[in-house]
């Protein structure tokens, strides 16, 4: 959900995702995962799963 959150709120980067820690945005997300958890998340995709 955070990717999905972070898309809609206009983040370009992994980065970017960063500011989804800040504020009330937690109350509404559980589960807000840091940039470098978002990134090792991506990185377990292979190409055999986008098959």
């Amino acid at each position: 959900m955070s990717l999905v959150a972070a898309m809609c709120a206009g983040d370009s980067s992994i980065d970017d995702t960063d500011r989804l820690r800040y504020g009330a945005l937690h109350r509404l997300l559980t589960g807000v995962r840091a940039p470098s958890t978002l990134c090792t998340f991506l990185r377990a995709f292979t190409h055999g799963h986008s098959r």
